[in-house]
């Protein structure tokens, strides 16, 4: 009897200790999922508020590489605040609040605000002093064309444009001059002494300001510009782009687009029309001087950004009936016929851009959302590649190589263009974000 019970104590027991250690295994694996769980998800932050827990494939002083639905995404350093709660250092820092107050409150003085009464209606934008004897400098879309300029300083004092010094109509650019001595002016810097990534600002009459980072020379309608992140709007057109010291480096010429990034022309292209004096004209002349074609060009362009879509269109096929050669008319003519669902035009007019100008981005970038369209799926990824590799700062086009990409079931490479919309600044839309979520999760 007592050796029975012994035997069962002993199986009991056996059974009792098999329980146990299956518990402290478990106990283990599940521990051990739990600090996987914490190494490889981490708090990403984002200085533009966005929140995100992944894993990191790579770090580097530069940049990090975070897994995205399996596929490798990366993310420059000077974008991300922390990272578990631990600040960033790395890469380009965006300027202190105390470098552009200081910077815009220098600049204030010396900047104008110009109203001109061109040929099909007032046209607005800034200027800025240069010279303390009353030499402006500003985009010529601005004022061409214009019967009387209207220059308007901070202190509201009025002053009419007699004088036009020189202008360049490739480079967009215009030099006026007004009468009168000792105005503050802005000094001038080394447009050829940017970096990639230096910081820059682009300042208005008002004195509102847009900070970004310089991308590098592109070519824009056919001349070589400096491409900028700060988004500015039509009130930004003629005023300076200015380095983190305030000195110009650029003249804003592309706040009309309102894209998340701009275009100025370099300082270093205007300096040379400053040196000849030889070619003052007074206002009368200036009217008659700019090619009929330019007017109607820009008189479409400034009807198109205010939605005036049958008036624009008049405006730009005159244009292009005088001269067939403009690629600024071609574009916007094609940009009109999108908006107004003429696919066909819109396909032509892009397609002339293209042949025209070969290194002009949104040629290809228009072209491949026609063909988009018109389903030519791979010949849209064609444009949208060509548009990359000239510009690979506009998110606009990543994202719309993105929902190419998701129409031809190729997610993964949609994801990638998804993050590089993100890194640079844009939303991506929900509607669409969710669809290739879907599809992504489907697939899986």
């Amino acid at each position: 009897m007592i050796s029975l019970c012994f035997k069962q104590f002993k199986s009991q027991l056996r059974r009792l200790l098999f329980c146990k250690i299956i518990n402290i295994i478990i106990l283990i694996i599940a521990l051990n999922f739990s600090l996987i769980g914490t190494v490889s998800a981490e708090t990403i932050i984002f200085k533009s508020g966005k929140k995100m827990e992944e894993k990191i494939l790579e770090r580097t002083s530069e940049y990090i590489k975070v897994d995205i639905y399996g596929v490798p995404v990366a993310y420059f350093m000077d974008e991300i605040a922390s990272i578990d709660g631990q600040e960033m250092q790395g890469g380009a820092s965006s300027i202190p609040k105390e470098i552009i107050l200081s910077v815009s409150d220098n600049a204030r003085s010396s900047l104008i605000s110009l109203k001109a009464q061109v040929p099909f209606g007032i046209s607005l934008g800034t200027g800025f002093i240069i010279d303390k004897k009353g030499i402006i400098l500003t985009a010529l879309h601005v004022v061409a064309g214009a019967k009387n300029i209207e220059a308007k300083l901070p202190d509201g004092s009025v002053y009419f444009v007699k004088k036009i010094v020189g202008y360049d109509t490739r480079r967009d650019v215009c030099i006026l001059k007004i009468d009168d001595n000792n105005f503050p002016c802005l000094p001038l810097g080394d447009s050829d002494e940017l970096k990639e990534r230096q910081s820059v600002l682009a300042i208005e009459a008002s004195s509102e300001y847009s900070e970004g980072l310089f991308n590098g020379y592109r070519e824009f309608q056919d001349e070589q510009c400096i491409s900028f992140t700060a988004p500015v709007k039509t009130g930004y057109s003629g005023g300076p782009l200015l380095d983190i010291k305030g000195r110009v480096v650029g003249i804003i010429i592309t706040g009309q687009l309102g894209k998340k990034f701009s275009y100025a022309t370099p300082i270093n292209l205007v300096k040379p029309l400053l040196l000849n004096s030889a070619n003052i004209i007074d206002i009368e002349r200036f009217t008659k001087a700019i090619s009929e074609s330019y007017l109607y060009c820009f008189a479409g362009e400034a009807a198109f950004n205010s939605d005036k879509l049958d008036l624009a269109l008049e405006f730009l096929e005159k244009a292009i009936s005088i001269d067939s050669n403009l690629t600024e008319a071609h574009l916007y003519l094609g940009m009109v016929y999108a908006q107004k669902n003429l696919i066909d035009r819109a396909f032509r007019e892009f397609d002339a851009v293209c042949s025209m100008a070969p290194r002009n981005y949104l040629g290809y970038y228009n072209r491949g959302i026609i063909n988009n369209e018109k389903g030519n799926f791979n010949q849209a990824i064609l444009d949208y590649n060509k548009a990359i590799e000239i510009e690979p700062s506009d998110p606009e086009v990543y994202h719309n190589r993105a929902y190419t990409y998701f129409l031809k079931k190729e997610y993964d490479k949609a994801w990638e263009d998804v993050h590089k919309t993100e890194q640079l600044g844009a939303k991506v839309n929900s509607k669409f974000l969710t669809n290739l979520k879907e599809e992504s999760r489907r697939e899986k």
